[in-house]
């Protein structure tokens, strides 16, 4: 028999301004009382496009908007959102907080709700389900295979991208497209390490040290790089065997 949720009450949604009231009003009463804090609890605040949102710009130059996203990152530097995303045309963060109250309060510091950029409801949030949102844990590795021979490729820049001006759109995708790949094959395991020199001009160079399973394989991997495929780099390749490696 499969579990299911327990039956709960009505949910409970509070406008932002009564919210902001309640803050005052018991905070002030906390003040006098001397009450303790209550226990936290979650709350999920959903924002929506408010009615000042320019569908004609994009999001990062709405009104207030920088400063959303600060206060979003504040919220997380402080431990009080647990969970933030978005879901079609809405965003969604989980709060922790002793009331709705409090959760207002935190949320008045954002002025792109008062400028109508953004909505907000506030709903407490009970959960029925715990889970982990990371993605899942790699397998462990099975047992090492045969150790495959080592490489490295030296990779120096065409001479005419030693004047940084001289640079094109083509020429700096061709590099991004380079680094995803060995970005990849790093990830893969094939790739060793790769990197560069920070000389300037004809006298900077990249080594690719990577494993393959013998020099026609070797290669093929070096001249597939893109950027040695588009010309904007020359590769040389030779034997290699690490000797040494700190360890992390």
């Amino acid at each position: 028999m499969s579990a299911s949720p327990r039956p709960s009450s009505p949910r409970r949604r509070f406008p932002l301004r009564t919210l902001l009231a309640l803050a005052l009003g018991n905070s002030a009463f906390a003040a006098e009382s001397g009450a303790p804090a209550p226990a936290p609890k979650l709350f999920a605040v959903t924002f929506t496009t408010g009615p000042n949102w320019d569908p004609a710009k994009p999001p990062p130059d709405q009104a207030f908007f920088k400063e959303h996203s600060a206060n979003l990152a504040r919220l997380r530097a402080e431990n009080i959102s647990v969970l933030g995303g978005r879901y079609g045309d809405k965003g969604l963060l989980l709060v922790r907080a002793p009331d709705a109250a409090a959760v207002a309060a935190q949320l008045a510091r954002d002025p792109s709700l008062a400028a109508g950029t953004f909505t907000a409801t506030v709903d407490e949030y009970r959960p029925f389900q715990h889970g982990d949102t990371r993605p899942p844990a790699a397998p462990a590795a099975g047992p090492a295979g045969p150790k495959l021979p080592q490489w490295v490729y030296v990779l120096r820049l065409v001479p005419r991208l030693h004047d940084d001006h001289a640079w094109t759109d083509a020429d700096k995708q061709l590099v991004g497209a380079h680094f995803t790949r060995l970005q990849t094959a790093t990830k893969a395991g094939q790739v060793i390490l790769a990197g560069r020199t920070t000389d300037a001009g004809d006298r900077t160079f990249g080594l690719v040290i990577f494993e393959a399973a013998d020099e026609p394989a070797a290669r093929a991997f070096m001249t597939a790089d893109p950027a040695v495929a588009g010309n904007i780099m020359t590769a040389e390749l030779r034997p290699y065997a690490v000797a040494l490696q700190r360890a992390r």
